[in-house]
């Protein structure tokens, strides 16, 4: 279809057979590459450190497949992030997504029509169901949308990594400078303050359904229990302290101090 290979996917990879999960995380991002070149969309890959041998598969699959510059994983989404960019035009939509969800594949157009073709510059995916996860991950993504809600009056799938952009917004993920360990705050502070900004934004409801095979890698795993405990703390604590800070920044330009709660378009 014409209105998908106007779209521009943007991940990264780091293949390793250490543990079960990550073996079958490193499968299901093959998954992704083969189904988003069934859908005609362009995707870039910033690759961590895969052996030759996976790294000639991806290429094989469709992939743009570039070597991470920069260690750390906010350097690598950037990097990814900026390279979809430069091959993109400015009609296109740009697309982050994480390398194991090749069941979100199918609704990628349904979400990057948003800025393509009514004018936003984000667009974020919301979950119908969060049941296919394990419930240690289930209750993160819970946890934090209800931070989020409390902190801004927004409903919505914050957690959720997957987004869909203009090139404008990517400049906010570029331009991001951490002060929380640039993991999980790379992709989820620079989407606040594109809200916070009020540049138009909107987010989609898709019937996206957790790949079982990762479900049942990861579920009961205490390793990755714990991940998720500190990922609910660190987003958390980055919530609270940009809000606290955009707030104080709109009072003293004498601004709206409750910008987030006046947002409409949801």
């Amino acid at each position: 279809m014409e209105n998908e290979n106007r779209i521009v996917l943007a991940t990264t990879t780091l293949a390793t057979d250490k543990t079960t999960y990550e073996k079958v995380r490193a499968d299901l991002a093959l998954k992704t590459i083969f189904e988003a070149k069934s859908h005609h969309f362009n995707i870039v890959t910033i690759d961590g450190g895969s052996s030759g041998v996976y790294i000639d598969r991806m290429i094989e699959l469709g992939a743009d497949v570039v070597a991470q510059e920069e260690p750390g994983m906010g350097n690598a989404r950037r990097q990814a992030l900026r390279l979809a960019r430069e091959i993109s035009d400015k009609h296109e939509a740009i697309v982050w997504l994480e390398p194991e969800k090749y069941t979100l594949v199918p609704f990628i157009a349904k979400v990057a029509n948003k800025i393509m073709y009514h004018n936003n510059d984000m667009a974020m995916f919301k979950r119908r169901s969060l049941k296919s996860y394990p419930p240690e991950q289930e209750h993160t993504y819970k946890m934090v949308a209800l931070a989020f809600k409390y902190l801004t009056s927004i409903e919505s799938d914050f957690l959720f990594g997957p987004v869909a952009l203009s090139r404008e917004a990517v400049d906010y993920f570029l331009s991001y400078k951490s002060k929380y360990g640039d993991v999980w705050d790379s992709i989820h502070i620079p989407k606040l303050r594109i809200i916070h900004d009020q540049l138009p934004w909107t987010q989609v409801t898709v019937d996206y359904k957790h790949p079982q095979e990762q479900t049942k890698a990861e579920q009961g795993n205490m390793n990755l229990f714990v991940k998720r405990v500190e990922q609910i703390r660190v987003v958390t604590q980055a919530l609270i302290d940009e809000v606290t800070d955009l707030r104080e920044k709109d009072s003293k330009a004498n601004q709206d101090t409750n910008r987030f709660n006046n947002f409409s378009n949801l």
